[in-house]
């Protein structure tokens, strides 16, 4: 900063900034325009989902029980067709003959 300001003969007042380039920027712009939001909206649903559960686990347990039992079955249909997934299969078996 002193060399600019003794090169050029003007007064500065910390007015020299990062010089950007226009990929850096369209970067930062994507980023602030698409990836922020995205995020924030994926967490709000995601307290929103976690709220509404413990809210129906303490006023309708009846149907928090189905709502939980319905990613439970989907798994499952997932986890059995696929025979990557055996380890995990079995360890979800036994943990569901554990909880019975």
């Amino acid at each position: 900063r002193r060399q600019v300001t003794e090169g050029l003969g003007l007064p500065l007042l910390e007015s020299i900034g990062e010089i950007v380039s226009t990929a850096v920027r369209r970067k930062r712009v994507f980023a602030k325009v698409c990836i922020v939001p995205a995020v924030l909206l994926a967490l709000t649903g995601m307290v929103g989902v976690s709220g509404s559960m413990a809210y129906l686990n303490l006023t309708n347990r009846d149907l928090y029980e189905r709502a939980i039992q319905a990613p439970r079955s989907a798994l499952q249909r997932i986890v059995t067709r696929t025979s990557v997934w055996t380890p995990i299969a079995s360890w979800y078996a036994y943990n569901s003959e554990q909880r019975s």
